[in-house]
C-alpha cells in the first residue's frame, strides 16, 4: 500500500491593505474581488495542490 505524500504549505500574502491581489508562496497571483481565501472557502492552492495559509497584509500605524 502507497502511503500518501505529505501536505505542503502554500502561503497566500495579500498584496496591499485593499488589494484584491494576493500573492502565492509558489510564485502565482490570484484575484479575489470579494473577502479573503478563507472567507470564499479556499483550503488549497490552486496552483501547487498545496494546503493554503493566508497572511494578511498590515498596515504600519504612525505614532506620531
Amino acid at each position: 500500500m502507497e502511503r500518501p505524500l505529505p501536505i505542503a504549505h502554500c502561503t497566500w500574502s495579500q498584496d496591499g491593505d485593499e488589494s484584491d491581489i494576493w500573492a502565492t508562496g509558489c510564485g502565482q497571483y490570484f484575484c479575489i474581488t470579494d473577502d479573503t481565501p478563507t472567507a470564499n472557502k479556499f483550503k488549497f492552492c490552486c496552483y501547487c495542490g498545496g494546503l493554503l495559509e493566508e497572511s494578511l497584509h498590515t498596515m504600519e500605524v504612525d505614532d506620531e
